[in-house]
């Protein structure tokens, strides 16, 4: 089971820590002493019941809600394990962040020394749970206990310990806690219980040199070293086994093949009766034993448990062995080489039995396989016991089921590894994280190098975090807390990138984000083309347009801000040139008129402005033109000409001042076109004077006459000078006007 358990190292304040004796717990329990302070989070007490019988109550302190719910898990699964030497949980209670456990002790002391006893019955626990797929994880020599009888028990079976000189790591704050590695766990716990049997001195860290010369102690030096991963409980249990048979402490290698046969009486057989040992399937060095012993089998049946008495568990091999003289005829040469050919054959099919045990237990197969690897080993079981009756043919065929059965699941691991990878994966899509843990955790033992297995696991395991994160994300939308729900579903996606529903809730949030921008930068453009603020409107919704590119609204509004837009021109381009027609300022009044039209043509008003505008330049160029030269007027086509103009412009409409004032100049330059002007020629009497299409006045002094309106041209001519030429301008209504004219400029010969 995936375990996160994190503890809070502030300073305790409940209970665990000032608890004195006599407080009661749990309504029932009063607490009498302190058996053992095992950390700062964890005390175990002495206490009593109402009715005077004696419990071991631990407290555990100080714990968060992960790490509570693991306990209260771990207590419910493992309350279905019933084993002589495991001391139950009958109670629990909790107040605040503290977990009482309480189990009955029974006066059962702490333990003191490491001795082979406690190593068997460690083993013999272990593989019991193993065998029925359970496991502790956690083994701590502070949770073993000697009772009254000498009998080691085992108590909080299961539950974490803070404090662990055969763990590896600290467990509770591992990440890993899936079911291959709490057996490694258990292995490993196991072997530094070995050690510490063979050393003689508490497992801190450090291989003991003389301990590796023996077969047991290179399979405890494995074991450590590896992390509890080369060899198996019933191996390890094979090895102490003969380790212990040997009367030589210490002794490298069984090697004698010529140690006589000891033979039972009926009284070793009542000593052994009642006792256990490990199958021969699991146990390869069991064989070899066997092997050199050639015959010597002990008949051990199960042992009876009374419901009311706790027996004494004492490993088989290490009762005394009684040899007494032979009661039955030696075996034929011809019976000795059967048995030894079934025992080297049976040797044989030991060592592929375990090795692929082995091999199936660190995959993990009691998680995929439970029936088969049951039944092998009921099948090894029943193998056993017709080998230690001499049926050999049918031990064999035991044997061969047995392998065949493991065989099978070793080649079917493949498969089974694509099916629990298919249901891991199945399991995370939709949400099971407990499902997706377990399986992958499967695919995990079966090959930890598989190229998913690490970014799966990984996801498994911070699934119920994503889940919640991505509730609370999709909860803070729908309170439209925009900013937090972003944050948290960063969070998730962080943990888990390819979690969907985090995905899809994130580009909701997108979506939603882009339409509240989008709406806001809408109604900005709005709000500056309420203003007439064209420039601006236009800028927000083409922002707009970007926020939605699909969006029609964006366009719409751009076509509506240059319609209001040129209607805006148009109006002020209309008013201008009413204001240029109403001051008579006719070019630009076309200008304005144009420039609307070219917006709009359709604007009637703009297509009569044009026109009257056009008119009136013209008009007003021709009568700028006579008024500027009324020496024009003085030729008949000129005079007509500008009787037609006046005429003209006193239809015009509208009169404004500068026409009104043009006609009244016009008209007073026709009226005096034909009034001739008073003239008088002055000259030195020396001068020829000759007025051009009039007369040739001589050489005169003075000569007054009257002139019409026109342009003259007067000439004088005298021999020897040169000539001299004068224009003379009259205009109708002129004053009478003196023209001097006379050669004064001598020409040189």
């Amino acid at each position: 089971m995936h375990l996160r358990c994190r503890v809070l190292n502030r300073k305790s304040r409940t209970i665990s820590l000032m608890a004195k004796s006599g407080d009661i717990v749990a309504d029932r329990y009063t607490l009498t002493e302190v058996i053992a302070v095992v950390s700062t989070h964890v005390v175990h007490w002495r206490g009593y019941d109402d009715a005077g019988a004696v419990y071991r109550i631990t407290i555990y302190s100080n714990l968060e809600n992960d790490a509570r719910d693991h306990l209260r898990h771990r207590i419910a699964e493992l309350h279905r394990l019933v084993h002589p030497a495991m001391i139950p949980i009958v109670d629990t209670d909790e107040i605040e962040s503290d977990l009482f456990v309480v189990s009955p002790e029974g006066r059962c002391d702490a333990l003191t020394e490491m001795t082979w006893a406690v190593v068997i019955t460690l083993m013999d626990v272990v593989g019991y749970a193993h065998r029925l797929g359970f496991t502790h994880g956690d083994l701590s020599p502070t949770t073993l206990c000697i009772g009254l009888n000498n009998e080691v028990r085992l108590f909080n079976f299961g539950l974490p310990v803070f404090e662990n000189r055969w763990a590896a790591t600290t467990n509770l704050s591992t990440e890993d806690r899936t079911s291959v590695n709490l057996i490694r766990n258990d292995r490993l716990a196991v072997a530094c219980a070995v050690h510490e049997v063979m050393s003689g001195e508490e497992w801190h860290g450090r291989l003991a040199d003389d301990v590796s010369t023996t077969p047991l102690g290179r399979a405890v030096t494995a074991l450590i070293s590896s992390n509890g991963q080369s060899l198996s409980i019933a191996e390890l249990s094979s090895l102490v086994e003969g380790h212990e048979q040997n009367t030589t402490q210490l002794v490298p290698e069984v090697r004698n093949h010529s140690l006589p046969q000891a033979q039972l009486t009926s009284k070793d057989a009542e000593l052994n009766r009642g006792s256990r040992s490990i199958p021969l399937s699991w146990a390869v060095t069991g064989l070899a034993v066997m092997a050199v012993l050639a015959g010597m089998f002990a008949f051990i049946a199960p042992e009876n448990d009374s419901a009311g008495e706790l027996p004494i568990v004492r490993p088989t091999l290490a009762q005394p062995v009684f040899v007494a003289e032979p009661t039955e005829p030696a075996l034929t040469p011809l019976e000795q080489a059967k048995q030894e050919r079934y025992q080297t054959e049976g040797r044989a099919l030991a060592d592929e039995i375990l090795r692929i045990s082995v091999q199936l237990e660190d995959m993990g197969v009691s998680l995929w396989a439970p029936e088969s690897w049951d039944q092998a080993q009921l099948s090894s079981d029943e193998a056993d016991v017709a080998f230690r009756n001499s049926r050999y043919e049918e031990a064999m065929t035991g044997y061969k089921a047995t392998r065949d059965i493991l065989k099978a699941k070793f080649e079917q691991r493949t498969e089974v590894l694509k099916q629990f990878l298919d249901t891991g994966q199945e399991a995370l899509i939709s949400g099971n994280h407990e499902r997706a843990i377990r399986d992958l955790s499967v695919v995990n033992a079966i090959n930890p190098d598989h190229p998913q297995i690490g970014t799966l696991l990984d996801r498994a395991q911070n699934l119920e975090e994503t889940i919640t994160l991505t509730r609370q994300g999709r909860a803070l939308m729908s309170a439209q807390d925009y900013t937090a729900a972003k944050e948290f579903l960063a969070k998730a996606l962080n943990l888990d990138p390819d979690w969907v529903p985090a995905f899809e809730a994130q580009q909701e949030l997108s979506e939603a984000l882009t339409v509240i921008a989008f709406n806001d930068v809408m109604s900005s453009g709005f709000a500056a083309l309420a203003e007439n603020n064209y420039t601006l409107a236009r800028t927000k919704f083409e922002e707009a347009a970007l926020i939605q590119p699909l969006s029609d609204a964006p366009t719409e509004a751009l076509a509506q801000v240059a319609s209001q837009n040129q209607s805006s021109r148009v109006r002020l381009l209309l008013k201008q040139a009413t204001d240029h027609t109403g001051a008579e300022r006719w070019q630009e009044a076309l200008t304005a008129y144009s420039a609307a039209l070219d917006l709009d043509a359709t604007i009637v008003s703009a297509v009569k402005g044009v026109s009257l505008a056009e008119k009136r330049i013209l008009l007003d160029r021709e009568m700028t033109s006579l008024i500027t030269n009324p020496i024009r007027l003085a030729s008949d086509e000129g005079l007509s000409e500008a009787r037609r103009l006046l005429q003209s412009a006193t239809r015009a409409k509208p009169i404004g001042s500068r026409l009104r004032e043009q006609t009244d100049q016009l008209a007073s330059y026709i009226s005096l076109a034909r009034i001739p002007v008073d003239v008088k020629i002055e000259s030195d009497r020396e001068t020829d004077i000759t007025i051009y299409k009039v007369s040739n006045l001589g050489k005169i002094t003075s000569e007054s006459m009257r002139l019409a309106p026109g342009s003259y041209t007067v000439v004088g001519k005298r021999r020897g000078y040169r000539d001299v030429r004068q224009e003379l301008t009259l205009l109708g209504g002129q004053s009478p006007t003196t023209l001097y004219i006379a050669c004064t400029e001598k020409i040189q010969p």
